[in-house]
């Protein structure tokens, strides 16, 4: 009898995947995740040796090569470097640095060679005005993993920064108190610990640190490392204070009370201990795994600036287009069955007009009645099959017109129909009502151009033009993120001229 396989099972039924993989000095470290349609989920974790592969020219894309030959990286596939390889710098942006690619901003602050480092960059909003977050790694190790990634399709590759990964899984570990705005965190490790600076929820700067004996905190490195981040904050961030630490190493750690005590009254800060959380290379990458099954773009993907932009099929809306055709199938079966009912009460109604004429006993103004309501009838099984509006054309050419960024929450089609003999003054006319929604760099005020050029686009086009003339834009949205951007909302209406 063959033995029972539960993750093959649910690999074979998956309804989501996601692949960690967490490049380091010596290693590749893979986790593979896998949801089951009915909630399940499991993770397998394998190491790969980097000296497995020395014989070879390259022995980071030979690994990564074999390993998708051998199906082990199935897509989206979430890649992450070291903490120790990637480079951080929060600051204001002046006049001058406007125009400078972040990478060249980061290679001047460290001294490294220009053109080393691939970077990207998204505005922090602190007290003192808004800040520029610019996170770096090596462009040599990023170019290495695209190229040993070259089979997986690029809207299916994230690298994201770890030290914000780290930050949303400690935070889930441990939530900071409800009154603090500006909180430090402490987070031990065997090989290296870390200590994050966070403004609100975003991650702003951060230190590490080596771990003392036994692979204990040190509390001298752990104190160099906060003194380094609350100078960072007062001087370069202009931040007036800063709320509290929290030292996760586990509440009921009675060995690390006396540390916590000790950096509350060196530093003059409210420190306290909190669940634990461990920085190790396994669970950072059990952690891109899991941020991979959320199917989310992280703002700092530092993959974005070196892939093409992603064409019509990554962008087109397949899940709307997807609902709209099954909701246009559900009534043509509606339609169809109706006109089924009509045909059957046709035949009775004749059924009756010949057995009242074989009785001879015609009642004229039955017969009257009968016609009108049968005229009535038709009229609305002809109207429901030959004068229905075509949306599937409509739907076809609506991706073509968007603007990028420019993302469909929902389309309301309405199809005005004669449904009787008398034709009423106050007809209801045929329109489509489109809800759009875009993300713009910052709160400007105003509708952005884009929404704009959407609305010229939808006049200009034959088939929205041809049939619906009268395009407008109205219930324009403006709602800041916490980001800083901001989102814009708008509904799009397009009515039949007057008088069709």
């Amino acid at each position: 009898m063959a033995k029972f396989n539960a993750r093959k099972l649910i690999a074979d039924f998956a309804w989501k995947r996601a692949t960690g993989l967490l490049h380091t000095d010596d290693t590749l470290i893979i986790t593979r995740s896998v949801m089951g349609k009915l909630g399940q989920t499991v993770s397998t974790t394998e190491v790969v040796q980097l000296s497995d592969f020395s014989e070879q020219r390259d022995p980071i894309i030979a690994a990564l090569q074999k390993l998708q030959e051998d199906g082990r990286l199935p897509a989206p596939v979430i890649c992450g470097i070291d903490p120790r390889g990637i480079y951080s710098v929060t600051k204001q942006i002046t006049e001058d640095e406007k125009d400078i690619p972040a990478a060249e901003i980061v290679s001047a602050q460290i001294g490294t060679m220009e053109g080393g480092l691939a970077a990207s960059m998204v505005p922090a909003k602190l007290a003192a005005g808004t800040f520029r977050t610019i996170t770096a790694v090596s462009m040599w190790r990023a170019k290495q993993l695209l190229a040993g990634l070259e089979g997986i399709k690029s809207h299916k590759l994230q690298l994201p920064p770890m030290a914000g990964i780290i930050l949303s899984q400690a935070a889930a570990a441990a939530k900071k108190p409800r009154r603090w705005n500006v909180c430090l965190r402490v987070l031990p490790g065997e090989a290296y610990g870390m200590a994050l600076l966070t403004v609100g929820d975003a991650l702003v700067a951060w230190r590490m640190f080596m771990p003392g004996r036994n692979g204990r905190l040190s509390k001298a490195g752990v104190e160099q490392a906060l003194l380094g981040l609350l100078s960072h904050a007062k001087k370069d961030l202009l931040l007036e204070r800063v709320d509290g630490c929290l030292l996760q190493v586990g509440t009921d750690a009675a060995a690390y009370e006396q540390m916590a005590s000790g950096l509350s009254s060196n530093l003059d800060l409210d420190v306290r201990r909190a669940k634990a959380y461990q920085v190790d290379p396994l669970g950072l990458s059990q952690a891109l795994a899991k941020w991979g099954m959320k199917a989310t773009v992280h703002e700092l993907d530092l993959f974005r600036g070196m892939q093409p932009q992603l064409g019509l099929s990554e962008n087109f809306p397949r899940q709307a287009c997807a609902a709209a055709m099954a909701a246009i199938l559900a009534c043509g079966f509606l339609l169809w069955d109706e006109a089924t009912t009509l045909e059957d009460k046709v035949a009775r109604i004749r059924a009756a007009a010949k057995t009242d004429a074989n009785r001879a006993r015609i009642q004229l103004s039955k017969v009257k009645k009968e016609h009108e309501v049968l005229q009535n009838e038709f009229i609305i099984a002809r109207n429901f099959v030959a004068k229905r509006v075509f949306w599937e054309d409509f739907l076809r050419e609506l991706p073509l017109l968007m603007p990028k960024g420019m993302r469909i929450v929902r389309i309301e089609g309405y199809n005005a129909l004669r449904l009787s003999t008398k034709v009423s003054a106050q007809a209801k006319k045929s329109k489509i009502q489109i809800s759009t929604e875009m993300i713009i760099p910052d709160n400007t005020s105003g509708t952005p151009p884009a929404m704009h050029e959407f609305i010229a686009a939808l006049r200009d086009s034959e088939t929205f033009s041809g049939s619906f003339p009268n395009i407008s834009g109205a219930n324009v949205k403006i709602v800041e993120l916490r980001d800083g951007s901001a989102q814009v909302k708008m509904i799009v209406t397009c009515t039949q001229a007057k008088g069709s």
